[in-house]
């Protein structure tokens, strides 16, 4: 029994390995499209998890918001205070994004490792258990491929002017 047990073990951590290693080389072999959505992707689902660091690998350190002069760090303050602030009496996190793939333009550049991209993405407030839609969120910019993978250097356009105030 013992022999017939170490065997399916070691089956099992080679099946392992071969699933994690197949991942891995599904994620390299991917075009620079999908990888900058995967990188959206990551950013909402940190900022619907309340964690931070998904978003702000997304972010490049030279980053910011040409339109509204917002820095990595200036977001970085505004998720810690969110996080920390924005949270009914359960602790659940009141906000929620959804990123809209219908909407993303993805332009890459591979000569220069960059990419012009333009995406929606709606930001919604728990009221009255219900979520409404606070900013349907229209972003232009500019991403970096570099060490830390596909990054946002800048945005040239947004709709902040449309943001609804609480």
């Amino acid at each position: 029994m013992g022999l017939i047990l170490r065997r399916a073990l070691l089956t099992l951590a080679i099946a392992a390995v071969a699933l994690a290693s197949g991942r891995a080389l599904y994620r390299a072999l991917a075009s620079p499209e999908q990888k900058i959505l995967w990188r959206l992707e990551e950013m909402v689902g940190g900022f619907n998890g309340m964690r931070a660091q998904p978003v702000l690998d997304g972010l490049a350190p030279r980053f910011v918001d040409r339109t509204s002069e917002t820095s990595r760090e200036d977001l970085r303050g505004l998720l810690a205070w969110m996080f920390l602030n924005e949270v009914d009496s359960q602790g659940n996190f009141l906000w929620s994004a959804a990123l809209d793939p219908e909407t993303i333009s993805i332009t890459v550049d591979s000569e220069a490792n960059s990419a012009a991209v333009a995406c929606r993405l709606q930001f919604f407030r728990a009221r009255a258990a219900e979520p409404q839609l606070t900013w349907d969120a229209r972003f232009a910019g500019e991403l970096a491929y570099g060490d830390n993978g596909w990054q946002w250097v800048e945005v040239s356009e947004a709709n902040h002017s449309e943001r609804r105030l609480r």
